[in-house]
């Protein structure tokens, strides 16, 4: 009889040893009650996270100390680890708290969400490290997820501003030979909601303009004087954004810009360093989205082919062909201001034969102007030096009476509507035109 409990000893002792502890003890039930701000941000934010935990097993348990990371709408916070030893009774709620730390300027879309009564999205994985009598020591998972409702956020500490754009034009571009530079002016009406003064010394921000995200500019870069703003008052401010583009993200620009419509987000933070009279430093974060018709950044003057006109000279022993063409449009000011213009740089495609580039300055002495909406006709000579068979072949596709052709390259504007700019506007069409041979 004693061999036999002792078999039966040992064969509980050995399936024991042979398992995991945690497979001995009822997983608990974890829920997620709640997310606060624990104060107003720096460089880091700190959140807490409320848990309710359940204790789906017999036995009694406590938890010595949890390691665990949370991602907060998809914003991965510091990892943490928090001593506990909290008794967890069986079939009892235990309220944990945990807490959460953030970096600001990765969180910022974040910080604009937390406002009590939202909601935010979370997953929160680690280990509870627990000690029970029998099994002693042992792990836990810590896995959950879903959405979570905020306590406490910035309007218990400071109510954050209302910022809103009112105007996104572009003030200058220009070919700088390692990249296309757009430069912007970003105007915003910006609200204090919060009753009381405060004072910003900073302003750091970041605009991306149909997905292309500017460099990192300050306020202080622009400004000599602190932001002041009085309680509820609202005040407007223009903050100069750069975009250097490379090939690639230029192409994707002017597609964005050919859509009539470009989106645009403004991301940064506010640093305040006074509340009324009373020295502070904490940061409100600046997130805003929006999109904006083309027109308001400027209308860009609409290029039409009408017809092209050519004529030609061969020299078969030189094995030459030269066609001269003068490509007949119409140009016409989309944008209600006025525009001159003292270049235009253009690339002229007829039947899929490419010609050099051209320039507007070549041909006319005087700057093209252009009143707001004005149409203006304008004749953009082009010449294509041809081998003889190239020569022929495209005589020979020109002999039907019409014409392919794409016509690419830019407008400089040097001013508008009185303003002096260095601006580079798109210049694009193509299609099919009649085509006739000039009389020589």
């Amino acid at each position: 009889m004693k061999k036999i409990m002792f078999v039966f000893i040992s064969f509980g002792l050995f399936m024991l040893s042979s398992c995991d502890k945690e497979d001995w003890f009822e997983q608990p039930s974890i829920e997620v009650t709640g997310i606060s701000l624990r104060e107003l941000p720096g460089d880091y934010t700190y959140l807490n996270i409320d848990l309710s935990v359940i204790n789906n097993d017999s036995r009694d348990a406590e938890i010595k100390d949890v390691e665990y990371t949370a991602v907060i709408e998809g914003i991965s916070a510091e990892p943490e680890s928090c001593d506990i030893n909290k008794e967890m009774l069986s079939g009892t709620p235990l309220a944990l708290t945990l807490p959460l730390t953030l970096k600001t300027k990765d969180a910022i879309k974040l910080l604009a969400k937390l406002n009590a009564g939202e909601s935010l999205d979370y997953t929160v994985k680690g280990t509870f490290h627990v000690d029970e009598p029998v099994l002693k020591y042992f792990d836990l998972p810590l896995n959950v997820g879903g959405t979570a409702n905020i306590d406490v956020g910035f309007e218990d500490f400071y109510e954050q501003p209302e910022v809103t754009v009112t105007k996104l034009g572009i003030a200058s571009s220009e070919d700088t030979g390692d990249g296309f530079e757009y430069n912007f002016e970003v105007t915003c009406d910006i609200k204090n909601k919060d009753e009381r003064s405060v004072t910003v010394d900073e302003i750091e921000y970041t605009v991306n303009i149909a997905g292309i995200p500017s460099q990192t500019h300050y306020y202080s870069d622009t400004y000599s004087e602190n932001l002041v703003l009085e309680g509820g008052e609202t005040v407007s401010l223009t903050l100069p954004v750069t975009i250097i583009l490379d090939e690639d993200q230029e192409t994707d620009f002017n597609n964005a810009l050919a859509s009539g419509t470009v989106d645009y987000s403004v991301e940064g933070t506010f640093h305040a360093v006074k509340i009324n009279e009373t020295a502070s430093d904490f940061i409100l974060p600046l997130y805003v989205t929006g999109n904006i018709s083309v027109e308001d950044l400027f209308g860009h003057p609409d290029i039409t082919v009408n017809d092209i006109e050519y004529t030609y000279t061969a020299d078969p022993l030189a094995d030459s062909y030269t066609i001269y063409m003068d490509v007949n449009t119409s140009i016409t000011n989309t944008d209600e201001r006025s525009v001159n213009i003292d270049e235009v740089e253009y690339v002229v495609t007829v039947e899929d034969v490419v010609s050099e580039t051209h320039y507007y300055s070549d041909t006319y002495s005087d700057n093209l102007v252009l009143a707001g909406g004005e149409t203006v006709d304008l004749t953009l000579p082009v010449t294509l030096h041809l081998n003889t068979a190239e020569g022929l072949d495209l005589l020979n596709d020109l002999s039907d009476g019409y014409a392919d052709y794409i016509i690419d390259g830019t407008f400089h504007a040097v001013n508008v509507d009185g303003e002096d700019v260095n601006l580079l506007l798109p210049l694009h069409d193509t299609g099919s035109v009649p085509v006739s041979e000039a009389a020589k």
